[in-house]
C-alpha cells in the first residue's frame, strides 16, 4: 500500500514530464493479483496506466485502465451492496473518457463519455453538489456528438452557465489563471469547472461575440500562451483553432488586411499541426473561409488554388469521419 502511494505521488508531481515507469506498473499489477480486494492499489494502477496513455496514446493502457475502473465501479460488498466509492470511481472514469476523447476525436470515445456521465447522473441524488456540473458535462459532449459532421457546442444556455453575470470572461483573467490547467490535485468538480471556463472562451460562438479589438488582442495572446505553455493539455488544439478565428474576428472589426493575413498564417499552422480528428475538419473549414474572404478582395489565383487543395483534403477527412459514424450508429444515447 505504501508503494502504491509513493507511485501515485511521484506520478502526480511529474505528470507532464515523466511517463509512469513499466517497472512500477508491473509491480502494481503483481500487487493486485496478490491483494485483489485492496482497491487503493488497483486505483493507483488505473491512474498510472491512464497517465501513460495520455503521453503515448496507447489503446492497451487505456483499455486496461478502464477495465480496472469497471471492476471497481461494479464491486459488490456484503449483502450485495454497492461500493461506497462507486461515484468516485465513476467520476474518475468520466475524467479518463474526457482525456481520451479530446486526444482522439473518435466517435466511440465521445459515446463512451456520454454513456458514463448518464450512468453517473442517474445515480446521483438531487442534493449532490456535483450533479449540476455532471449535467453540463453531459450537454457538452452530446453537442460534440458525431452525426456525419463535426460540430462545436452551440447551446446558448450552455455558454451562459459558466458565468454568473452572463458576460464573457476576460481573456486577461483567463491568461492569469492558465496555471490552474496543470494542477492535477483538484477534485473532479473543480477540474471540470476549470476546463469549462477555458473551453467556453475558445468556442466559436464566444469568439464571434467579441467586438473590442483590445479584448481580441488579449485573446490572441491567451491562445498563444495556452498552446505554447501547455502543448499536452486537452485544450491546446482548441487554442490553436481559436487563435486563427480571433485574428479573423479582428479583421472583421477593423478591416485591416494584416489581421486576415495573420489569420491565414495561423490557420495553416493549425492545419499542419498533428491533431485529433475532432478539430481537423474545423481547422480546414476555418482556413478555407479566411482564404475565400481574401480571394473575394484581391482575386489572387494562389488563394483559389490553395482553397481547391484544402477542399480535397477536407473531403477525405469528412468521408473518414462519416465512415466511422456508420459503425457506431445505435450506440448509447
Amino acid at each position: 500500500m505504501a508503494f502504491a502511494k509513493t507511485v501515485d505521488a511521484r506520478d502526480t508531481e511529474n505528470s507532464r514530464a515523466r511517463i509512469p515507469s513499466e517497472k512500477a506498473i508491473g509491480c502494481l499489477r503483481k500487487a493486485i493479483i496478490r491483494l485483489p480486494n485492496l482497491y487503493q492499489v488497483s486505483f493507483v494502477l488505473a491512474k498510472s496506466l491512464e497517465r501513460r496513455c495520455q503521453i503515448t496514446h496507447s489503446d492497451d493502457d487505456y483499455n486496461e485502465a478502464t477495465a480496472i475502473l469497471d471492476e471497481l465501479i461494479n464491486f459488490r460488498g456484503p449483502g450485495d451492496t454497492p461500493s461506497p466509492f462507486r461515484d468516485f470511481f465513476l467520476k474518475t472514469a468520466v475524467q479518463f473518457s474526457l482525456n481520451r476523447f479530446v486526444a482522439s476525436g473518435k466517435p466511440e470515445h465521445v459515446e463512451q463519455a456520454i454513456y458514463l456521465v448518464r450512468i453517473l447522473v442517474d445515480g446521483m441524488s438531487l442534493e449532490d453538489p456535483d450533479r449540476d456540473w455532471m449535467i453540463k458535462y453531459h450537454t457538452f459532449f452530446r453537442e460534440l456528438r458525431f452525426d456525419g459532421s463535426i460540430a462545436a457546442p452551440k447551446s446558448e444556455s450552455f455558454l451562459s452557465s459558466f458565468s454568473e453575470s452572463g458576460q464573457l470572461p476576460s481573456f486577461r483573467n483567463l491568461t492569469a489563471s492558465l496555471p490552474e490547467l496543470s494542477v492535477n490535485s483538484l477534485v473532479l468538480p473543480r477540474r471540470l469547472m476549470t476546463f469549462f471556463k477555458h473551453a467556453n472562451a475558445l468556442l466559436p460562438s464566444s469568439i464571434d461575440c467579441r467586438n473590442d479589438i483590445a479584448d481580441i488582442e488579449d485573446g490572441v495572446n491567451y491562445c498563444q500562451q495556452l498552446a505554447a505553455s501547455y502543448p499536452d493539455n486537452t485544450l491546446a488544439p482548441f487554442a490553436r483553432l481559436a487563435l486563427a478565428r480571433l485574428l479573423r474576428r479582428a479583421f472583421e472589426c477593423t478591416n485591416q488586411i494584416e489581421y486576415l493575413n495573420r489569420a491565414i498564417l495561423a490557420g495553416r499552422d493549425d492545419v499542419n499541426t498533428a491533431k485529433p480528428s475532432l478539430t481537423r475538419s474545423l481547422s480546414l473549414k476555418q482556413l478555407i473561409s479566411a482564404l475565400y474572404i481574401r480571394l473575394t478582395l484581391f482575386n489572387r489565383r494562389e488563394d483559389l488554388n490553395e482553397i481547391m487543395q484544402l477542399f480535397r483534403l477536407q473531403l477525405k477527412v469528412h468521408m473518414k469521419s462519416l465512415s466511422a459514424c456508420r459503425i457506431y450508429v445505435g450506440g448509447p444515447s
